[in-house]
């Protein structure tokens, strides 16, 4: 079974700077009113609109954060921990999570709340990257983003 660890956090933070009613988002810091967690991901979006006076920063970092919370409960059902990863016991982040070294890429933000993510625009060996709806694609491959948030060769 896949085991369930995070070498850095996966948010598009300070790139998905929201700007609403001058307020930027920093979904980091973010104050909201917690929903339950029990309901798909439009339920938990609107849950957290509405608890949280409509499309906001807070509503964002809710949505996002209850998603995290929902999915961690269901992993952890159906798994046993695994405590090699655990802090306390030398699991060491810089000396277990490896990176390498590549080229400077920009980054953007994809798909909608609560399943949005960053990507970088271009990849390792040079191909441009881009977001259609919630999925990513490769230029090269001659596909077009249409209206509907469907890839297509022709629209």
């Amino acid at each position: 079974m896949p085991k369930l660890f995070f070498c850095q956090p996966c948010s598009c933070g300070a790139i998905d700077s929201l700007t609403l009613e001058n307020e930027i988002c920093d979904t980091y810091s973010a104050e909201y009113t917690e929903v339950s967690p029990v309901g798909s991901d439009e339920e938990i979006f609107s849950n957290c609109e509405t608890q949280n006076s409509g499309p906001s920063c807070a509503s964002r970092a809710c949505s996002v954060e209850t998603k995290f919370v929902r999915e961690l409960a269901q992993w952890q059902l159906s798994n046993f921990a695994d405590n090699e990863f655990s802090h306390k016991n030398g699991f060491n982040p810089a000396e277990k999570c490896l990176t390498t070294v590549g080229v400077f890429s920009e980054r953007e933000c994809c798909g909608a709340y609560p399943n949005r993510f960053p990507f970088r625009k271009t990849s390792a060996n040079g191909d441009e990257r881009k977001c259609c709806g919630g999925d990513l694609y490769f230029v090269r491959d001659f596909l077009q983003c249409c209206a509907d948030g469907s890839l297509k060769i022709a629209c």
